[in-house]
């Protein structure tokens, strides 16, 4: 599984191509699959407004989104 940061950047792989020319370096490693990616919204636990939360929230989905449409495109599927 591969962290992708989503807006909290304490740790986690920069969303976007960096995602994907990661995980094609683990594809070609002898012992190493890919399982799939995985983000956390944590940046947005304590925002108090929940309709504000809700927006970051939905923000940090669509980059989530964006990263997996990427590896598609590359043919980089999630293992099931």
């Amino acid at each position: 599984m591969v962290e992708v940061n989503i807006g909290m950047n304490r740790c986690g792989i920069r969303i976007g191509e960096p995602v994907v020319n990661f995980i094609k370096k683990i594809n070609k490693l002898q012992g190493l699959k890919f399982l799939g990616i995985f983000a956390y919204e944590g940046h947005a636990v304590f925002i108090e407004s929940l309709e504000e939360r809700y927006k970051e929230t939905n923000i940090a989905l669509e980059k989530v989104s964006h990263t997996k449409e990427l590896l598609e495109k590359e043919s980089i599927f999630f293992v099931k």
